[in-house]
Order: C-alpha cells, then structure tokens, then sequence
C-alpha cells in the first residue's frame, strides 16, 4: 500500500507540473489577447488550489504513516 501511495504521489505531482506548464504555455500564447486575462487568472488559481489540496493530502498521508 505505501508503495502504491508513492507512486500515485508522485504521478500527481507530475500531473500538477504538466498542468502548469500548460497553462503558462496557453498564457504566453494569447498574451496579445486581453479579453482571455480572465480565463487564464482562472486556470491559474484553480492549478494553485489543486497544488494546495494535494500537498494538504500529502502531510495527511505522511502523517498516517503512508509516506516515508
């Protein structure tokens, strides 16, 4: 089971990246586009959220004893 938690960790961890960097990507492509402003800050606060969410998780888990 711990193994399993780790992997899964670090697949969230990876899937958090990539999603950053899509959404940096996106911004740096429609940077000449104001009305889409909205839209990225959007997609910038919700990756921050889900980054929030995932390292609470990850001190729950470490704290269970699921991590080492």
């Amino acid at each position: 089971m711990i193994s399993n938690t780790v992997e899964t960790i670090e697949q969230i961890d990876d899937l958090i990246l990539q999603l950053i960097a899509k959404v940096n990507d996106l911004e740096h492509d429609l940077r000449f586009q104001p009305h889409m402003k909205h839209m990225i800050d959007s997609m910038k606060e919700e990756v921050q959220r889900l980054f929030k969410q995932h390292q609470i998780a990850f001190v729950k888990a470490s704290r269970k004893g699921w991590v080492y």
